[in-house]
């Protein structure tokens, strides 16, 4: 594999880690920046765990422009404080009801749109569908709203070159969907 392989010669490469696994070189936000890729645990271990030494600030102007201030672009404190608020929610005890709950259901609705024909094209029926009926399932958004959840989700991927402007419209058409999803529930 192009991992292991890159393993072989050395545990850090300055390269875009997409290009390097063979794929076509997608830069999610980086601006320009120099991009390496650590192959080997110690060294992915401390990056992640080294915030005076290592920063996540060159994704800020893609990833935290559509995606806003999330997780995948904050800092410590600012990161382990946001972190908290959601950590009940990722609970062993309540992962494992999703299981029942949200992810086989989902499955089994899924493959009941094509089981009857025989075949699929697994990627497009199944694994671009699977992420993203969940989330949905999980949020309890309307049935007729899936298209256009989908649609917005995917679209705040497009993070790079011309695409980007897809993924800001995306970002603030999702931010209005959801404010109003919450009016209505409160």
């Amino acid at each position: 594999t192009p991992l292991a392989e890159l393993r072989t010669m050395g545990p850090i490469h300055e390269v875009n880690p997409l290009e390097a696994l063979g794929w076509q070189a997608n830069p999610i936000g980086v601006n320009g920046a120099r991009e390496f890729l650590a192959v080997r645990h110690d060294i992915i271990d401390e990056v992640l765990n080294n915030q005076d030494a290592f920063s996540i600030e060159a994704y800020k102007p893609g990833m935290g422009a559509s995606f806003g201030e999330t997780l995948s672009v904050l800092m410590p404190p600012d990161h382990a404080r946001i972190r908290r608020v959601f950590q009940r929610a990722f609970f062993p005890s309540v992962v494992a009801k999703w299981g029942d709950d949200v992810i086989a259901p989902e499955i089994k609705k899924l493959i009941d749109g094509f089981i009857d024909r025989g075949h699929a094209d697994m990627v497009e029926e199944f694994t671009h569908l699977y992420p993203f009926h969940v989330i949905f399932r999980q949020l309890d958004l309307p049935e007729r709203d899936i298209a256009l959840f989908h649609k917005l989700a995917a679209s705040l991927t497009h993070l790079y070159g011309d695409y980007m402007v897809y993924a800001l419209e995306a970002s603030q058409k999702l931010g209005v969907y959801l404010v109003d999803l919450i009016k209505a529930r409160q």
